[in-house]
């Protein structure tokens, strides 16, 4: 169950919105561009409007990466959908205020189960602005993002297969630091660069019996999970005035889990897994995107793992559809 575990929720972890850019020249119409799959933008929702962009994860825990960064094949695939409708609200020429609720349908094995998932709360801060957007300078935002752990994650019914979790059971507070620059080449033809850092620091929680981390007959501990260092950079270069490629590649650090109590037993009668090593991740999220205009467009793409130590292995199918009011 760890294997898959981890990265069930990453999609929370990551996200894209789309803002209106600054002015480029007067003689330069503004790209239509929706924003790579996964970075956040650099730029705040303007006061007095909102970005709404509901997102479609179709996922697929296919094993995990051992210690010695070998591929380890699962004997079942555990496959998760996720459903984000995100709502980016701006208050302020600096400040804006965001929201994603989580529906999850999770199924392996002949087992299926629809379970609410953990609800982030973002503050997004400008911490610079250029003057326009093809300025040297990068703009910069900050992020503020709290996940509110109303998700089941304890308790789980061991004929589920793990398919009842929805949530981490943790208040995580992450910190995130987005860095975008946007370069002209010539005519229509632009392309944008994102940079996005992000430490995600969660709460201790107590865990009881089969739950999100693993467990079994029994568990009664107080769990630390994982503190998770991410790095996005990602590219994104339009081909018409209505079509764009981007890419991210994604890399994680993964802090080592830990407990204190009883780890409880499995059927078997052999204690329990609970906790996981230090490791870390990587992978790839190429996309395509068509935007009918300024304010409206959508992206779909492939989000899948190609390398990692002590972590899972996945593909995932993403849609995103974006509008900005």
């Amino acid at each position: 169950m760890r294997r898959w575990l981890l990265l069930c929720f990453l999609p929370l972890s990551l996200f894209a919105s789309k803002v209106t850019l600054s002015p480029v020249h007067p003689s330069i119409h503004n790209p239509w561009l929706t924003g790579p799959l996964l970075a956040p933008s650099d730029y705040t929702v303007s006061p007095g409007n909102a970005n709404y962009e509901p997102y479609l994860y179709v996922t697929a825990i296919t094993g995990g990466y051992d210690r010695d960064w070998k591929v380890v094949k699962s004997k079942h695939v555990f496959r998760s959908n996720v459903f984000q409708p995100e709502v980016d609200v701006g208050l302020t020429s600096w400040l804006d205020f965001e929201i994603y609720p989580t529906l999850n349908y999770n199924y392996t094995d002949h087992q299926a189960r629809w379970t609410l998932g953990d609800l982030p709360v973002l503050i997004n801060i400008q911490l610079y602005k250029p003057k326009t957007a093809l300025s040297w300078i990068p703009a910069v935002k900050f992020s503020l993002i709290e996940s509110l752990p109303i998700g089941k994650y304890r308790r789980l019914n061991p004929k589920k297969q793990g398919t009842d979790f929805g949530g981490s059971g943790s208040f995580e507070t992450s910190f995130g630091l987005t860095f975008g620059k946007l370069w002209h080449f010539s005519n229509i033809y632009f392309m944008t660069t994102r940079l996005y850092l992000q430490y995600t620091l969660p709460a201790a929680t107590h865990l009881k019996g089969f739950n999100y981390y693993g467990g079994g007959f029994g568990t009664n501990a107080r769990f630390f999970p994982r503190q998770v260092f991410s790095v996005d950079f990602a590219v994104e270069i339009n081909l018409s005035e209505h079509w764009a490629l981007a890419c991210d590649v994604v890399g994680l650090g993964l802090g080592r889990s830990h407990f204190t109590g009883n780890p409880g037993f499995l059927a078997e009668g052999v204690p329990a897994p609970l906790g996981a090593p230090a490791g870390v991740q990587y992978s790839l999220a190429p996309a395509i995107e068509y935007n009918w205009n300024a304010n409206l467009g959508v992206i779909g793409g492939s989000w899948f793992s190609f390398a990692g130590r002590n972590s899972s292995r996945f593909w995932s199918a993403v849609l995103a559809l974006n509008y900005y009011q």
